[in-house]
């Protein structure tokens, strides 16, 4: 007569946090059990609990030992994935002073994250003025943020300067004007 349950030949595994890059490596530990009196089933189970967040989720394992008499134990264990490293804006432009008529045109950028996908993101310009119109300054911005909220913010800083004097187009035409007395 078979009166007591089943037990866990392994040591039972216990809650654990991965980063989202290495969960596509993960996998369910085997679990065997045995019982006094017979044979003892392993099945597992796993299911995945989402967040708004793709590279953010829980993987749920469950183990459970059945054995001939129908004794059964079972355990769970929750796998958090996690992000924990932001994007990264790749190559920003350095700072530079420009002639009026030279202002570097806005240029997206491009940027990698460990777990999100590759892309590229424009900028934001933020325009300080001067008296004089043709000189000012402009903050360049670009700032990109995964689904877990983690961030890169890169800067250019523009001075605009208008150091050419003006020119005409054709010169004036000499003329000679009188005046009565």
């Amino acid at each position: 007569e078979d009166n007591g349950y089943p037990w866990f030949n392994e040591e039972k595994p216990m809650d654990t946090t991965i980063q989202c890059e290495d969960a596509s490596a993960h996998t369910q530990p085997t679990l065997t059990a045995s019982d006094e009196c017979g044979e003892a089933t392993v099945t597992s189970t796993s299911s995945v609990v989402t967040t708004a967040c793709a590279s953010q989720y829980t993987i749920m394992e469950h183990w459970e030992a059945e054995d001939e008499c129908d004794y059964i134990i079972s355990w769970t264990r929750s796998v958090t994935v996690e992000d924990t490293e932001g994007p990264s804006l790749e190559n920003p432009p350095g700072d530079t002073t420009v002639e009026c008529q030279d202002e570097p045109a806005p240029e997206n950028l491009g940027y990698t994250d460990n777990c999100d996908a590759d892309g590229s993101v424009a900028p934001v310009d933020t325009v300080a003025t001067s008296d004089c119109p043709n000189e000012y300054n402009i903050t360049r911005t670009w700032t990109i943020c995964d689904c877990a909220g983690l961030c890169d913010t890169k800067s250019q800083f523009i001075q605009v300067v208008d150091n050419t004097p003006p020119e005409f187009d054709v010169p004036p035409e000499s003329t000679n004007m009188t005046t009565e007395e």
